[in-house]
């Protein structure tokens, strides 16, 4: 039996098809972080369903016409139910799927505004482009559609968090009192624009509580802005990174000032394929690189490596 064919056997018997592969943006395995006591969630900012209902809905709403015109029909599922902290993308077909748990919503370190971060995230899975995963099965089989995760959490705040929140402008004035010292420096330098600056603090806020959560999954120590990972990976990287490598790209794409254009999934349809050097360049349009003279808002080379 070839190889290809016995590849394909194994498929069939997980159950992944052509048509779907699930892009799992679970923080650690399960059972390393186990399910979240409904019952010992006293610290958590959500404790009942409808707040993380209303989170997750809002960003469907915005999404589900963004998907559209790509082809897809969006649909993200806020399972309350569920005590396991996790959070995936599916694609099948046209459909496109996003689950997120109360699990993960209900872990004592996770803020609102870090749940819908998560969101952001496995909606990047989907829209965020180049790079893919490009590796294992998934590329074996041709199921090469999902972003990576650093790329991911790259677009969670470069293009998603500036789209959920560009209207709340009120709340993102209240950032301005309650950032970190640091968080407003580091924005203050980028953003000009009182408004831009106010979600830009909110953003990189949002993203240290959800930093937070990942060490806390990971048992790994916290992360903080002024300690940036000092990795260097000689090719990118498709897994989860570590947390603060995690938290290093949030950060990045939070003052990365490159707009985005949601009519495109950088290096999807390209000559030379999602992998390619086209695929990269067309992906530099719409984020930060050195290559385009940024110094700031780079894809951190904890996980990335650029090769232009």
């Amino acid at each position: 039996m070839s190889h290809f064919i016995k590849t394909l056997c194994m498929a069939m018997v997980l159950g992944v098809g052509f048509a779907s592969f699930q892009a799992h943006a679970i923080f650690v395995p399960i059972e390393m972080s186990g399910p979240i006591d409904l019952n010992d969630a006293t610290n958590s900012p959500l404790t009942e369903p409808v707040e993380f209902t209303r989170i997750v809905k809002n960003i469907e709403n915005i999404y589900i016409p963004i998907a559209k015109r790509l082809g897809g029909k969006l649909s993200v599922k806020a399972q309350w139910g569920s005590n396991t902290p996790n959070a995936f993308a599916k694609k099948t077909f046209g459909n496109w799927l996003v689950v997120i748990t109360g699990g993960l919503a209900r872990h004592p370190s996770m803020s609102k505004d870090g749940i819908a971060l998560v969101v952001c995230h496995e909606i990047g899975h989907h829209l965020a482009g180049f790079p893919f995963v490009q590796t294992g099965l998934a590329a074996l089989l041709g199921m090469d559609w999902v972003a990576n995760e650093g790329e991911a959490d790259y677009y969670a705040t470069q293009v998603c968090a500036r789209k959920i929140w560009a209207s709340d402008v009120k709340q993102n004035e209240t950032f301005r009192s309650t950032a970190s010292a640091q968080v407003k420096a580091e924005c203050d330098k980028i953003w000009t624009k009182e408004a831009d600056q106010n979600l830009c603090y909110r953003s990189v806020t949002a993203s240290e509580s959800l930093a937070d959560v990942l060490a806390s999954l990971s048992k790994s120590g916290n992360p903080q802005l002024h300690t940036p990972s000092q990795a260097v990976v000689a090719s990118t990287y498709n897994a989860h990174p570590e947390a603060q490598c995690r938290l290093d790209t949030y950060f990045q794409g939070a003052i990365c000032p490159m707009g985005w254009n949601d009519a495109v999934v950088p290096g999807k349809k390209l000559p030379g394929g999602k992998k390619g050097i086209a695929a990269e360049k067309q992906a530099a349009m719409t984020s930060c690189t050195r290559a385009s003279g940024h110094t700031v808002g780079l894809r951190p080379s904890c996980w990335y490596k650029a090769r232009m």
